[in-house]
């Protein structure tokens, strides 16, 4: 994680397009609301106001968060590994996935581990169902084609191959599909991976990763990432466009959007950036916390509430704690 976590944010990025660096909005009514000192959090999802996951944890120890509309409390998860995301389909559907292979399903009673036959880093996963889940990940800077993507349900999951490993990267981070657009994957070099019966690669002009990306719906997609300036790329159906190029500070990592509202994007030194439909993107500031902090992913409960979490994931493999913001 280290090494992922250094490449993310000291490094150059080249990306096409002219950069486009969002205004100071000093107006913004973002928070903290819940503070941890047992861990990072790495990713934020919930199925409704009353019913919100955040996950995260520490080198060795996976941590799960869970906020029933009232008070956010920690569930015994049993992980022995960092996870890195949490996403499902209900309150009594819910799965994380972490470091060395590990996944998790939450039955509505507890968590139980699920088999998933890789050993590797895994980063992202989605869903039309939970019967039909897509976890991806990889090695990080480890050698092009070791990227996995793995299918299944709470009983299992099995490696992807038909594909062919040429187009594979290192790493990819992020999953999310739609009927039209089917299934898309984001990873190192700016990579992109979509399957719609049969897999194609589209390379977006960028050199750096591509750590995160949401859509609205059907031809409405954004991705985001970069190492040393951030960027965000959208998907209209036929191609990508850069549509936001930061030229300064680093990378963004989590995005989140729904059908109507804004595009909110997150990333190093506790930025967050807001694109509402039709207006040019809007810095906030993310109170009280300093330079040295990440927020790594963000969600709406559709309610008016977004989230976005986050904490001092640059002191790894020291101990890490975690922050959750949130914006009524």
């Amino acid at each position: 994680m280290r090494n992922l976590l250094i490449s993310m944010s000291f490094f150059s990025l080249a990306c096409g397009g002219a950069p486009v660096s969002p205004a100071a909005d000093e107006g913004a009514t973002w928070g903290v609301e819940h503070t941890v000192a047992s861990g990072a959090l790495l990713s934020v999802w919930g199925s409704g106001p009353d019913d919100v996951w955040a996950a995260g944890g520490q080198a060795n120890r996976g941590l799960i968060l869970h906020f029933d509309g009232t008070e956010w409390r920690e569930m015994a998860s049993g992980a022995t590994s960092l996870l890195w995301w949490v996403y499902g389909f209900g309150r009594d559907d819910v799965y994380a996935v972490g470091e060395r292979g590990y996944v998790a399903h939450y039955d509505g009673r507890a968590w139980s581990q699920v088999p998933t036959g890789t050993d590797k880093t895994l980063y992202g996963l989605w869903g039309a169902e939970g019967g039909d889940v897509w976890i991806v990940g990889g090695v990080p800077n480890g050698q092009p084609g070791d990227a996995v993507i793995l299918r299944g349900n709470a009983d299992g999951f099995h490696e992807v191959t038909d594909l062919p490993a040429a187009l594979l990267p290192e790493t990819l981070f992020k999953i999310y599909g739609t009927p039209r657009d089917g299934i898309v994957a984001v990873g190192d070099g700016g990579v992109v991976l979509r399957y719609d019966g049969a897999w194609k690669r589209h390379d977006v002009p960028m050199d750096g990763p591509l750590i995160s990306l949401w859509g609205r719906g059907d031809g409405d997609l954004y991705a985001v990432g970069g190492n040393a300036f951030g960027v965000m790329f959208h998907y209209d159906g036929q191609q990508w466009s850069e549509v936001l190029g930061m030229e300064s500070g680093p990378g963004l990592f989590g995005v989140y959007t729904s059908p109507g509202e804004s595009v909110f994007a997150v990333g190093a030194g506790a930025r967050v950036v807001e694109m509402k439909p039709g207006s040019a993107p809007v810095e906030h500031v993310a109170p009280d916390m300093d330079s040295t902090s990440v927020l790594h992913s963000v969600w709406g409960d559709g309610q008016g509430a977004v989230y976005a979490v986050g904490g001092s994931l640059f002191a790894y493999p020291a101990p890490m704690d975690g922050v959750v913001l949130v914006r009524r």
